[in-house]
Formats: C-alpha cells, structure tokens, sequence
C-alpha cells in the first residue's frame, strides 16, 4: 500500500482541495462551519486559509453587520479557482492510477489462482483491534 502513503505535501493539497470545494459553495462561512463541512480540525482549516490567502487564492473581508462579530466572507479569486481545477485534476489522475494499478495486481493474483487449479476465491476482512 505504498501509493497511500502520503506526503505532507500532499496532505496539504488535499486539505486545500477539501477548504476550496466548500468555499465554492458557500462564501460566508465561520471556520467551525467550514471545519465540520470539510471533516477537518478547526487548526488544520484556519493554517488552509492562511496558505490560500498567501497564495493569492482567496481574499476575505469581514462581515460588519453579521450577528456573529468573528464572520468573514471568503472569496476564491480567479487564480484560486484556476488551482483548484488543477487540485482536482491532479487528485483525480492518482485515483485512477492506484485503481488501475490495483486492477491490475488483481487479475494477475486471479491468472495465478486459475493456473494453479483454484475454482473458488474467498475474501475475508479481519478487523483489527483498536482500529
């Protein structure tokens, strides 16, 4: 399982990735909102904002007349929206790869089995304690 060992890099994309799709969506959101829409941590989402707003992605203003003194509105600039097409692009590409590979690695297990005479194929899930 080599291909799901991720970089921190690729965390961070992804975590990026996950911000952008719900800002897309939605542009007047508080952190916590946009941390139970994405699954991440309140810490993980703001370092995202920060890095989307150093990258130029998105700009944020706050919102004078919301109830709620801590709103802002966070827009994804034109570039923001550029590279998330580029994040999802990338993202999608990997997916189908380690498919294709596991596709793959899966018919040549089965060749195997039936050149060795095997009729019947079981897959069995062992759960792990603790897991």
């Amino acid at each position: 399982m080599e291909n799901f060992r991720q970089s921190s890099s690729t965390r961070e994309n992804l975590g990026l990735l996950a911000v952008m799709e719900v800002l897309e969506e939605r542009e007047n959101i508080t952190q916590r909102e946009l941390a139970r829409a994405t699954g991440l941590n309140l810490k993980k989402v703001n370092y995202c904002l920060h890095k989307l707003l150093e990258k130029g992605y998105m700009k944020f203003q706050r919102v004078w007349k919301h109830p709620n003194k801590r709103a802002y509105l966070y827009v994804l600039t034109p570039l923001g929206l550029q590279a998330k097409s580029q994040l999802t692009y990338r993202f999608l590409k990997f997916m189908f790869d380690f498919y294709n590979k596991v596709e793959l690695k899966l018919r040549r297990c089965l060749d195997e089995m039936d050149k060795a005479g095997c009729e019947t194929v079981g897959i069995v899930r062992i759960q792990r304690r603790g897991a």
